[in-house]
């Protein structure tokens, strides 16, 4: 495989050095092989043919270099570039031969031509330069020399047979070496331009699946941004209602949605529209419009209990809006079952690819467990309000049997002191100028008033009604405390005397005894004037046992 031109002035790298390389080893050993071969058949096709004018020198020069050529073509454990420079060099010395043997009639600009040929191909472009050079040098060197007689001239005939057919030889032999180089070289560079086509395909359709995952990763970051704005949203309602207005329409908004709607099962496990945005309100009426669970593809999303989407499954939606070209069914999967589906529709083809009907699905799931929850906090709050109800009527009541049971009305302090004002009623609302009237609240029941006055001719400041209020608040809190400690204080008295009067009662296994102490302990505990206990229901029994 040949490697690409290299840009001047921009160092190879290595892999583009190994490919380079493989390159010239196939090369050489093609076009080395061959010329051993040819080279044989010249070697003693040029003996032959000039045996006669052959000296000695010449004869050991031109075996030397056939020996030569024959190990650089089969001595393959020496490496790839020193066999090139042996063989270029080769090429090269039989060229110098070739003009010192023939001058100018011979063949050695052919072998000279050939080596800087060859030192180009297999060594490289400066090598190529270096030989054409030398070359150049030699043949000129040659030509003085020959001029200046500091070699002898070769008498030789043109026009022999030894000439023409020893130049022919060379002809043929340079001829094949350069068109098999050559068409190596063309093999190899198409073979290149091939694998170079392939890989820009590959190239083109990598660059096109990137491209492909890259929007389809944007897709799903941008679903999965919109999924945690709507739960961070829906995450701050309370109701359960607010809930289901609230996803339709953020679905509808950040997903680009033809119409979403949300599907609950009631009592009866009918499975009603319980909030929709975009629906079709003439076709499908919101407050009266049951979706069958056994028909499309929302029965399939609440039976397997996972979504669906017109992608994943041939089931249609009966349902399908005007315009829409895909929908998706997903459940609404609470702790423990499923509570109803999710049905959404666009006008968009496919639009619920790319991973979009899992993020709904996650989100549906978020949206199941906060509408579970809002649920959960609505009977926790009516729980505490029904609580607080009940407790703020056994205070109002308990405050109330207080207030009665006290015989004083109110408590004075004046210039002359503390002093206790009988009862008598009050009007809360007479005004007076110089009178500020708080109300004193405990558990939603007012108890009392703080009827502060002042000096006459003296208004309240806003700062003094404030105060005032404070203090009210306060004095509800230790009127409430205080009232509560009495009762408790009571309570325990009435369970100590329960206690010792049960502890007295048991001291005896005698009846009459235990009915002795029961009267005694009764009228003693209570401060009554008389207690009697009997054991027959009816009082007029004369044969009833009895105590007093």
């Amino acid at each position: 495989m040949i490697s690409p031109s290299p840009t001047p002035g921009v160092p190879k790298t290595n892999h583009e050095e190994n490919v380079l390389e493989a390159w010239r080893a196939t090369v050489f050993a093609t076009v080395i092989r061959t010329v051993a071969i040819l080279g044989t058949i010249a070697y003693f096709v040029g003996i032959a043919l000039a045996y006669k004018n052959l000296t000695p020198v010449f004869f050991l020069s031109y075996t030397a270099a056939y020996i030569w050529v024959m190990a650089t073509a089969f001595f393959t454990r020496v490496p790839i570039k020193y066999r090139a420079y042996s063989f270029t060099l080769i090429v090269l010395s039989i060229g110098l031969l070739s003009s010192f043997e023939r001058a100018a009639i011979g063949d050695g600009r052919i072998w000279l031509i050939l080596s800087a040929v060859l030192a180009a191909i297999f060594l490289g472009r400066r090598a190529g330069l270096a030989f054409t050079i030398a070359i150049t040098l030699i043949w000129a060197i040659t030509g003085y020399l020959f001029i200046s007689s500091a070699i002898p001239v070769p008498e030789l005939e043109q026009f022999s047979i030894s000439i023409w057919g020893g130049t022919t030889v060379t002809l043929v032999i340079v001829t094949f070496t350069i068109i098999l180089s050559i068409g190596v070289l063309l093999v190899n560079l198409n073979k290149t331009i091939e694998d170079r086509s392939m890989l820009a395909g590959r190239a083109a359709e990598q660059s096109h699946l990137l491209e492909t995952q890259h929007n389809a990763l944007e897709r799903r970051s941008n679903a999965l941004e919109a999924s945690a704005k709507i739960s961070r949203k829906l995450a701050a309602l309370v109701t359960p209602q607010d809930i289901l207005n609230e996803i339709t329409h953020l679905l509808r908004e950040d997903f680009m949605l033809n119409s979403a709607a949300v599907f609950l099962f009631d009592a009866n496990r009918d499975l009603r529209l319980a909030s929709s945005n975009g629906w079709n309100e003439q076709a499908y009426p919101p407050d009266s419009f049951v979706l069958p669970i056994n028909e499309d593809i929302v029965g399939l999303a609440i039976i397997e209990g996972q979504a669906y989407s017109n992608i994943d499954t041939d089931r249609g939606l009966k349902t399908a809006l005007l315009g829409t070209n895909s929908y998706a069914a997903i459940p609404l999967r609470g702790r423990s079952d499923v509570m109803g589906a999710l049905l959404i529709q666009s006008e968009k083809s496919e639009a619920f690819g790319d991973g979009r009907v899992s993020i709904l699905q996650i989100l549906a799931d978020q949206t199941a467990l906060l509408i579970e929850n809002a649920e959960l906090f609505a009977k926790q709050e009516s729980a505490l309000e029904a609580e607080r109800r009940a407790y703020g009527e056994i205070t109002q009541k308990a405050w109330g049997e207080y207030i009665e049971s006290q015989k004083f009305g109110a408590y004075l302090r004046d210039k002359n002191g503390l002093t206790s004002v009988p009862a008598e009623p009050y009007d809360p609302s007479a005004k007076q100028r110089e009178s500020e009237k708080i109300p004193i609240t405990i558990r939603g029941k007012v108890v009392g008033y703080i009827d502060a006055h002042k000096p006459k001719d003296r208004a309240w400041t806003n700062s003094e009604r404030e105060l005032l209020r404070i203090l009210a608040s306060r004095l509800e809190s230790a009127m409430d405390s205080a009232r509560l400690y009495q009762a408790s204080q009571h309570r325990a008295e009435r369970e100590l005397i329960i206690s010792e009067t049960s502890t007295r009662m048991r001291e005896t296994l005698d009846i009459e005894s235990v009915l002795e102490t029961a009267a005694i302990e009764l009228r003693k505990a209570l401060g009554i004037a008389e207690a009697e206990v009997w054991v027959s229901a009816d009082p007029q029994d004369n044969n009833a046992i009895g105590d007093k």
